[in-house]
């Protein structure tokens, strides 16, 4: 039942200093107690599979609960109504289709390997294709992107003992300091 709530993350600094903060996941807030860390953190609006579900389109896709192509296209709408804002947005996005064990492959894509590697290079389109819309909004020239993977290994790779993170238009000047995180 640790919930860490005495921590400080990154949401709860980034509230003080007056951002909307929002989360999104394809899978049950209720798992992992998702829910109550993120609302302990400062998340302002927190939506999960039970929330998602019953909106016309939506896709189920692993056994976790819908498909990235559907969450892509939930957070667009929601990135787009937090830029019209006047104020400063954090969106944390947790996708689902490459996850460990139940895979998910989305029919908007191509098979090439007929095994769980085509679920991975469907995601990894969905997700370009995603940044490249990000890339293309207005608000685009004063965000961030932050990629970060959940495990240090899957079903179809493993990378060491590092888990993958990414960052795309980062602010300039900052330097790299050694320190320890967590997902």
């Amino acid at each position: 039942n640790n919930t860490l709530a005495n921590a400080i993350c990154m949401p709860d600094v980034l509230a003080k200093k007056g951002y909307n903060t929002f989360f999104i996941k394809g899978a049950s807030l209720n798992f992992t107690m998702t829910g109550k860390i993120m609302a302990q953190h400062s998340f302002k609006e927190l939506l999960g599979w039970h929330e998602l579900k019953n909106i016309p389109g939506i896709k189920k896709g692993n056994g976790w609960g819908i498909s990235d192509n559907s969450l892509y296209e939930i957070i667009k709408q929601k990135l787009s109504q937090l830029a019209k804002q006047d104020k400063p947005f954090l969106a944390v996005i947790t996708t689902l289709d490459t996850h460990f064990p139940d895979t998910f492959f989305d029919n908007k894509c191509t098979r090439e390997f007929n095994d769980e590697r085509d679920a991975v290079k469907c995601a990894d389109k969905m997700a370009t294709d995603f940044i490249k819309w990000v890339q293309k909004q207005d608000f685009y020239q004063n965000t961030t992107i932050v990629i970060v993977g959940d495990h240090i290994n899957n079903s179809v790779s493993h990378s060491g003992d590092e888990i993958f993170n990414v960052i795309i238009n980062p602010v300039e000047g900052l330097q790299k300091q050694p320190h320890k995180w967590t997902t």
